[in-house]
């Protein structure tokens, strides 16, 4: 009899962070060799909103989809509780594999009820300082996976836990980031026909300032006096905007910055190919996903050392890593870049392609979904 696998996710998304990871995982769990029966319960899309349904319900015709979008907060939240409750009585799957540790918030209360055993994939910032329902609820997962050492390190730190922890790295999809020629398009839209460029790509919203955007900008005039032809491009859009924007005329920087709000699909591949570095020197990341799209464009990468960020560059063998609070430090790195002043290997598109894609690559990604699959037989 084929095992019946209920599968929570927040959304299906073509996007970095944690949709990408529930997508990537979803698509690679579905196609596993045992072919079980899924129900997919999506909190945040409706499944009109979501054009990956039909190429993944390709993959598994033993899979269903259980939407529970809504504008309406409360709605979408009572929509899942009771399709939780009706999947969990009437079909009874053999484990719960939840993407994000919220979604499991009202489970638990039903847990000694059911008895359904359930893992949790965990990102980062969502689960380093758990509160007592979530310790609750990693302490009675059957097991648990990482995205990252940093992360299960930090959970470790504060929950004492007795179920192993096992480290899924997202992956990388080297058919969607790949190497090309600069935009045309792009360079005369933003005006950047000789000049160099440097890139970041993350959410803009205030609760997430620890991206350090604002720490390049402010690092920027002591690039600019030493190379005054660059611009810096930051892909993204939230509520940190207008402050991002207060920001850039107090500095002066107004022909230097571009907000190029958000891009997604093939144009997120043409914004990488534009840039000559990949900045981020973000200091609460679990992992970072933009890094690897960066590298599998062959891009040199800027990271900070405080973080997730370290596992993504291979502990700084694929990048450089900085103190993100530090601005001359962040200065010193674009230049040295730029000036190519820095290990052979960082400037080296072939080597970073080649090196990131046999760590976290389709073929390594499927390999560890595997690993999780025995993990679940066990």
């Amino acid at each position: 009899m084929k095992p019946h696998y209920l599968i929570l996710i927040p959304d299906i998304s073509d996007g970095g962070g944690i949709g990408a990871m529930s997508t990537s995982f979803l698509e690679n769990f579905i196609g596993a060799p045992e072919n079980p029966y899924l129900s997919v319960m999506v909190f945040n899309q409706r499944h009109s909103e979501a054009a990956h349904f039909s190429s993944i319900s390709k993959l598994n015709k033993n899979i269903s989809f259980f939407c529970c979008g809504s504008r309406i907060n409360i709605v979408k939240k009572i929509k899942f509780i009771i399709l939780l409750l009706f999947i969990s009585i009437f079909k009874k799957p053999t484990l719960i594999i939840s993407t994000h540790i919220n979604l499991l918030n009202f489970y638990i209360f039903v847990y000694p009820l059911f008895k359904i055993k359930y893992t949790l994939i965990m990102h980062g910032i969502e689960i380093w300082n758990p509160n007592l329902l979530k310790k609750i609820i990693l302490k009675n997962a059957k097991f648990l996976c990482s995205n990252s050492e940093y992360t299960a390190s930090r959970v470790k730190s504060q929950v004492p836990l007795n179920n192993r922890i096992f480290i899924l790295s997202p992956p990388v999809d080297e058919k969607k980031f790949f190497p090309d020629s600069k935009d045309s398009d792009l360079l005369g839209i933003y005006g950047l026909l000789d000049k160099k460029v440097i890139l970041t790509v993350c959410r803009l919203d205030a609760k997430e300032q620890y991206k350090g955007y604002d720490r390049v900008i402010e690092a920027l005039p002591l690039v600019l006096a030493k190379l005054p032809q660059l611009k810096y491009l930051i892909i993204g859009k939230g509520d940190d905007v207008p402050r991002i924007e207060r920001l850039i005329k107090i500095m002066n920087l107004e022909n230097n910055v571009i907000i190029c709000g958000s891009v997604c699909g093939e144009e997120l591949n043409k914004f990488y190919n534009l840039c000559d570095v990949f900045i981020m020197p973000s200091k609460r990341e679990g992992f970072g996903i933009v890094f690897i799209e960066a590298l599998a464009c062959g891009k040199p990468v800027i990271a900070g050392n405080k973080d997730g960020s370290r596992e993504a560059l291979l502990d700084g063998e694929l990048g450089i890593l900085v103190d993100p609070d530090n601005t001359d430090e962040i200065a010193e790195a674009i230049i040295r870049i730029l000036r190519k002043e820095v290990p052979e290997r960082i400037l080296d598109g072939e080597y970073l392609r080649r090196k990131v894609i046999q760590e976290y690559g389709s073929d390594r990604f499927k390999e560890r979904i595997g690993k999780v699959l025995e993990l679940i037989n066990s």
